[in-house]
């Protein structure tokens, strides 16, 4: 079993940090895993060890931070996009 820490900034529901650990102590404080990252991502691959576990998480944090989209922050997510004009392209083509 392994047990993940997850700090979570409310202002911005950014994700400011993850851990992933097999022995967790008082000091290292274990936490419940939020709900959206079991969901959406755990539930959906199977872990090999610590090392994948951590390297998954960074990928989702990622996602979660740049990408996903939340109703609470009028679907914009933590971190901020500029917005595009409708019709412009996201992508150069060289």
């Amino acid at each position: 079993m392994l047990y993940v820490l997850i700090m979570l900034a409310h202002d911005r529901r950014k994700i400011a940090r993850t851990a992933v650990t097999e022995h967790p102590t008082a000091v290292w404080l274990v936490e419940r895993v939020i709900d959206s990252i079991r969901r959406e991502c755990l539930d959906h691959i199977e872990l090999f060890n610590e090392r994948h576990l951590g390297r998954v998480l960074s990928l989702y944090v990622d996602y979660y931070q740049c990408t996903r989209t939340h109703l609470s922050l009028y679907k914009d997510c933590p971190v901020c996009r500029p917005v595009m004009p409708a019709g412009s392209e996201r992508w150069s083509v060289s």
